[in-house]
């Protein structure tokens, strides 16, 4: 199984709607119609294959087994052609993300994290702490001594704070020595955002 995220929200994905999957040349297929629905944008598939997505300004032009696209009047190229599987439309997810936003791909989670927003959002997946923001997403390091509390259910990331431009962010975590005691449980240690790593 592949977990899908969209933004903020952990989307919930499933035969009849479609459910992400890896192809066999390890590329990352998800549903087109679902994905495009959730964004708000509008599906016109045709009986010949051919499918227009618009919105928001987007205006894209594709067909089941064609690696070419037109977006918005410039044509492109896909990474491998969207596939027909189940009445559904599949694309590789990372096409999905030159279109609408940026990717992140965790194996170890099987997730994939799409993030469409000029605004600065944070996510936990597995042990990582990741930033999305316009410049595409990016992992960063924990200072030494803290590691990721992420016991399932719960959503790691507390609270986001952006003060004079500076971005603060409150993380359950827990003391990398393993001592996850009562007193430790009780903080979410606050961070600041410097680029490419959390200070505390």
């Amino acid at each position: 199984a592949v977990t899908l995220r969209i933004n903020g929200d952990k989307v919930i994905t499933d035969e009849q709607i479609g459910e992400p999957y890896i192809n066999e040349n390890d590329r990352v297929m998800i549903p087109l119609r679902m994905v495009n629905s959730y964004l708000g944008y509008e599906t016109d598939w045709q009986p010949d294959g051919s499918i227009r997505v618009t919105g928001d300004g987007l205006d894209v032009e594709l067909a089941i087994g064609s690696r070419d696209v037109t977006v918005n009047g410039d044509a492109q190229e896909l990474a491998c052609v969207p596939v027909l599987k189940r009445g559904r439309t599949y694309l590789p997810a990372r096409d999905f993300t030159e279109l609408y936003g940026s990717i992140y791909w965790d194996n170890d989670m099987r997730t994939v994290w799409i993030a469409q927003s000029a605004e600065t959002n944070y996510e936990v997946i597995g042990e990582k702490i990741l930033r999305a923001d316009a410049n595409g997403i990016q992992e960063l390091a924990l200072p030494e001594g803290f590691e990721i509390y992420n016991p399932g259910g719960t959503d790691p990331v507390v609270t986001e704070r952006t003060i004079d431009g500076v971005h603060y962010i409150g993380l359950l975590c827990k003391p990398a020595n393993g001592n996850y005691d009562a007193v430790f449980q009780s903080m979410v240690p606050i961070f600041r955002d410097e680029g490419t790593s959390l200070f505390h």
